[in-house]
């Protein structure tokens, strides 16, 4: 299985070994010293080669072995990594359980659909689908909207066949349809929702 691991505890773990300090994550090489996001993101996603990840673990039990799959990781040429199953408790454990897909289709257009709910998580499933296809920049979070910028043009995101598309779905639940085969996580659904909610209100 794979897991989610505080870069803080990799380098606790390594001791040491050896590692590539010119290879970070991305996403903390982009920002600047100081800034309010200055290394905040902090964690790496794994494979477990030996031991089991159980949220009832105890301190002074098993040790997690595993092997870091991030190619933007310092830890990535580590073969094998030993993690103290102190990190596997608590309410600010160290260690967290990935989700898995299959494919680019199991992706979730809502995150509480996700089986382990995160920070990793939600951050992984969100870059996941913006880098596809179509108004992926789009998902829900139970009644709310989350976007990302994608930083380019999407065709047809706000055109006027977009609108229409909510609009008749809009249409469609109110003269009772069920609510399936429901168009992508999308503003003008949160724009038609609200008008007609307003409209019974």
């Amino acid at each position: 299985m794979n897991v989610w691991i505080r870069d803080s505890t990799l380098k606790a773990a390594c001791g040491n070994i050896s590692v590539n300090r010119s290879l970070c994550s991305s996403s903390i090489s982009n920002e600047t010293p100081g800034s309010a996001r200055h290394g905040a993101w902090e964690w790496v996603e794994a494979i477990v080669i030996s031991g089991s990840y159980s949220s009832g673990a105890t301190p002074g039990g098993n040790v997690l072995t595993v092997k870091v799959t991030d190619s933007h990781s310092q830890y990535h040429h580590v073969e094998r990594i030993e993690i103290s199953s102190r990190h596997l408790v608590g309410p600010g454990r160290s260690v967290l359980p990935a989700n898995s897909f299959n494919d680019e289709c199991d992706l979730p257009t809502d995150l509480t659909q996700l089986t382990h709910l995160h920070e990793p998580a939600v951050v992984d499933c969100l870059k996941r689908r913006c880098k596809l296809a179509g108004w992926k920049m789009y998902s829900h979070s139970g009644p709310i909207l989350i976007a990302i910028n994608p930083c380019k043009n999407v065709p047809g995101l706000y055109d006027s066949n977009a609108m229409k598309l909510y609009w008749n779905y809009g249409e469609h639940l109110a003269c009772g349809g069920a609510q399936e085969d429901a168009p992508p996580p999308h503003v003008f659904g949160v724009a038609d929702s609200a008008y007609r909610n307003m409209l019974r209100g």
